[in-house]
């Protein structure tokens, strides 16, 4: 087995693992969370518990605009209802 063939496979594969790594740290870095790591595995956290919890809360404010327009309607125009 040639020595220089296996060091440079693994010098080029510990640089490639260092690069990826420290990329995946700068840009964690880069977002700067508020509240580090905590807030992050708390809604992380929150988010498991319930994952549709936005689109829940989306879905809600929507009926309730849509019940709000209805009766706006109904009021302006009782002939509409029929």
């Amino acid at each position: 087995m040639d020595y220089a063939k296996a060091t440079l496979i693994i010098s080029v594969t510990l640089i490639l693992v260092v690069g990826f790594n420290f990329a995946i740290y700068a840009a964690v870095k880069r977002r700067k969370m508020e509240g580090g790591e905590i807030d992050l595995i708390r809604r992380a956290t929150r988010r498991a518990r319930n994952p549709w919890q936005e689109e829940d809360n989306n879905l809600e404010t929507l009926a309730n605009q849509v019940a709000a327009l209805q009766e706006n309607r109904s009021t302006q125009d009782p002939a509409a209802d029929e």
